[in-house]
């Protein structure tokens, strides 16, 4: 196990050298560990972002000095971390060389890595989902039923301050600790197993909860989306979004609005799905077709093979642990199919259910190798030749030309506008810009500018209530969302910038001044 560690630490330090420009919500991240570094509480708490992993950035950053080094090594070492539960359950479920298989397998996936090269907060999610589950695990057949069940309360509070949906960890092992039948613990003990675990969770978690709900007015687990919106509509309208008297509800800091989280008009903004309005059934489709690309199609019909020829041979304890795997996944995919219908889904939301059928696949991969009709005697001695090696170094090799394929080199255009603004504008202004990481890399003060459409007026005000003296937006966007910024004689241009993107082509943007009306 310790050689995997060894490796994947070696491989994300790599692909962070493939990934010249850093993710629009890394950047969020990073403004939030620069909140904390200078104890600006409102700023940290303003972010929709739950707070865990930019926690983990300050902590890297005390050592770095550097925000983006520090944002990419607190990443890269969650996601090493999270490879020691994985190895316990491929362990416990198929064996040792299984659960190596599985670690090769993730050490080279190619989203893993991405994102753990590239700061996002999925490998410090995954780790603590997948350390949860194994404590939980542990809680329900180990010994120390009471450490490990408050342990994994723990964990899973960890899955939940670093993501929202990291409260399905906790609701899984909560159902699984009261209701699966076990002989040895007495119901009663099962309940107060139950509490421990709970209280676990919420020694960590309620705190962030009262803030919550202290800034939203309502009890709910996210600030970008209430409890409510996954239930039933006619369980909704119990649900009550009113804010208390005398409790000012905290907006978003502007700048820090991503664009995952831009308001665009319908059938604008849907990552993965083509523009227009689309059937639900179609949205389904394409978010499965969605899931095995972020699994990986090979990987998928290793997984396959397994459910097919080796879902049966299980020990009770075994069965458990799957059962246990299976419930999460079908919440998460629950959950996702909400998202489907009214948000949106990534790679990255995916990225968590396709773990948890690594295992699996792994095990796939070695039942494939096993069949006779891919062995064969060859020689005089009638010496056996077994696929297997043969196989998983094919399977590493496609894996991993897509794990090194460099990511957003053709955007590189951005720094050179940020270095061009360093130099030729004035510095101490504000920029109104539809990309943050333009301004990022300038270090430039900046607002980010809301993705629908603004008229003339709406334009202005925007400009007047943030203070902004330019505006910086790409000439597409200007298309769609400002078409009328050029009709107020107070904003003129100043400056066209053009550069080629090796994925769309030309890329033109815009540099507008803007002089308040007296």
């Amino acid at each position: 196990m310790g050689i995997f560690i060894f490796l994947a630490g070696l491989i994300g330090v790599a692909a962070t050298y493939l990934i010249p420009i850093i993710s629009r919500d890394t950047i969020r991240f990073i403004e939030m560990a620069y909140a904390l570094s200078c104890k600006d509480w409102g700023l940290f708490l303003a972010e929709d972002f739950h707070p865990l992993h930019s926690v983990f950035i300050y902590g890297w950053y005390c050592i770095t000095h550097n925000f983006v080094d520090a944002a990419r090594f607190a990443s890269i070492s969650l996601w090493m971390a999270g490879f020691v539960p994985l190895f316990y359950i491929a362990r416990f479920l198929f064996g040792v060389r299984t659960a190596r298989i599985t670690l090769a397998l993730w050490m080279l996936h190619p989203y893993a890595v991405r994102f753990a090269a590239d700061g996002l907060s999925e490998p410090c999610y995954i780790s603590f989902l997948i350390a949860a589950l194994w404590a939980g695990f542990l809680a329900m057949i180990g010994k120390r039923l009471v450490l490990l069940s408050f342990s994994a309360g723990i964990l899973a509070a960890g899955a939940y301050l670093t993501r929202p949906e990291g409260i399905g960890v906790m609701i899984i092992l909560g159902l699984f600790r009261l209701f699966y039948p076990n002989s040895s613990v007495k119901p009663l003990r099962r309940i107060v197993l139950c509490a421990v675990l709970a209280g676990g969770f919420m020694l960590a978690a309620f705190p962030y909860m009262v803030l919550l709900h202290q800034q939203t007015g309502e009890w709910c687990i996210t600030k970008k989306k209430p409890v409510s919106s996954f239930f039933p509509n006619w369980i909704q309208h119990n649900f009550s979004a009113n804010v208390p008297d005398g409790v000012e509800a905290l907006e978003p800091a502007s700048k820090l609005v991503s664009e995952d989280d831009a308001l665009l008009p319908d059938g604008v903004r849907c990552a993965g799905l083509p523009k227009g309005n689309i059937s639900n059934v179609k949205k389904f489709i394409i978010m499965n077709s969605e899931f095995i690309r972020t699994f990986h199609p090979l990987l998928f019909v290793f997984f396959l093979i397994w459910l097919i020829f080796g879902a049966r041979t299980f020990t009770s304890n075994q069965r458990l642990l799957v059962l246990m795997i299976g419930g999460l996944f079908v919440l998460y995919y629950y959950i996702l199919c909400k998202l489907t219908l009214t948000y949106y889904i990534s790679k990255r939301h995916l990225l968590p259910i396709a773990l948890l059928l690594m295992p699996f696949g792994a095990r796939g991969l070695e039942i494939f190798c096993t069949w006779r009709r891919l062995n064969f005697i060859y020689g005089k001695t009638k010496r056996v030749f077994k696929p297997f090696l043969p196989v998983l170094l094919i399977c590493l090799l496609v894996l991993g030309l897509k794990t090194f394929k460099p990511t957003r080199k053709e955007k590189m255009y951005i720094k050179d506008i940020a270095q061009w603004l360093a130099v030729n504008t004035n510095t101490s202004a504000v920029f109104a810009v539809d990309d943050a990481r333009i301004p990022f890399y300038g270090k430039l003060n900046y607002t980010v500018l809301p993705k629908h459409y603004l008229s003339e007026d709406e334009i202005e005000r925007f400009l007047g209530d943030t203070g902004a003296q330019y505006v910086l937006i790409g000439k597409e966007n200007k298309k769609t969302f400002y078409p009328d910024i050029e009709k107020r004689p107070s904003i003129k241009v100043k400056y066209i910038f053009r550069d080629t993107d090796n994925t769309t082509g030309a890329v033109v943007y815009l540099l507008y001044e803007y002089t308040d009306s007296p």
